[in-house]
């Protein structure tokens, strides 16, 4: 049985880049999906043995919007930016020194008529207080970034708060997860999953008074598109790997790094495309891992 059979006129674009997007002269119907962009993972801080400190957060998913206009809404050309994922937060490159917080997400647009906000960025490790995840975004405003011991503000219109120095909770519906936050000398928490949404990246592992192996958070999955998978958590030493990057759906949280027990920590994962937030680094002794860098935003768009 045949559910669907495109008119001969129907098209699909999709845009990575910014750009203009000019409709066909035969189209009445347009379709528009877009994605906001990932933020940042914070960096991993580096500390002498004896002093503990949590390791860098995770950065949030961006937005997701979708609205179906007419003729009357697209009456020609139209301006198309995609937003750019939040920038790595560097990790600590010598002891005493904390790790640089991830860069928020940025916002996707189509015109003036459909927008998709960034996820806010992850804090970076420190043994000042529990590294806290990027809030996610919400259909009216970019997610909060965290810092330290104070989790990032979910976006205005239903973003999900940042963990802080926790797990981030699962969300439902439309909105995206948030990223993964580390307790002081704790093993790294994990991202949120969405069903529809970018999510965030889990957190790199911190490093206890007392040095031991601890593995990175894992990134948040998109639960209804398979492919859409968040990274698996490095363990002690190693990086955590990126999240998935899907051409349908929304891209997979990059996973935390491990911390380093005698050397640098792990660096976290990119978070994937379109929209996935980025893993944060692990802490270590001589050196905190850099965060991985949020996935860019896109837009989607079908016509006839």
């Amino acid at each position: 049985m045949t559910l669907f059979n495109p008119p001969s006129n129907s098209r699909f674009t999709r845009f990575t880049s910014s750009g203009t997007y000019t409709p066909l002269s035969s189209s009445k119907c347009f379709l528009v999906e877009v994605l906001g962009a990932g933020g940042g993972g914070g960096g991993g801080g580096a500390y002498n043995s004896g002093t503990a400190s949590s390791g860098g957060a995770g950065g949030a998913g961006g937005a997701r919007a979708m609205a179906q206009f007419s003729t009357t809404d697209i009456t020609g050309a139209v301006t198309v930016t995609i937003g750019a994922g939040g920038t790595s937060g560097a990790g600590a490159v010598s002891a005493g020194n904390a790790g640089v917080a991830g860069g928020s997400g940025g916002t996707s647009s189509f015109g003036a008529l459909l927008m998709a906000y960034g996820g806010g960025g992850g804090s970076g490790g420190s043994s000042a207080g529990s590294s806290a995840g990027g809030g996610g975004a919400g259909v009216a405003g970019g997610g909060g970034n965290g810092s330290v011991g104070s989790s990032g503000s979910g976006g205005n219109g239903g973003g999900q708060g940042g963990g802080n120095g926790s797990a981030s909770s699962d969300t439902s519906g439309w909105m995206p997860s948030a990223g993964g936050g580390t307790a002081v000398g704790a093993a790294g928490n994990k991202a949120g999953c969405a069903p529809y949404s970018p999510t965030g990246g889990g957190a790199g592992a911190g490093v206890a008074s007392t040095p031991a192996a601890l593995s990175g958070g894992s990134g948040g999955t998109n639960v209804t598109n398979t492919s859409a998978t968040g990274g698996s958590g490095g363990a002690s030493g190693t990086s955590g790997t990126a999240g998935a990057s899907v051409t349908y759906g929304s891209g997979g949280g990059g996973a935390g790094g491990g911390n380093g027990t005698s050397t640098t920590g792990g660096a976290g994962g990119a978070g994937g495309n379109a929209g996935g937030g980025g893993g944060g680094g692990g802490s270590g002794l001589t050196g905190g891992g850099n965060g991985g860098a949020g996935g860019r935003g896109e837009i989607r768009v079908w016509e006839w």
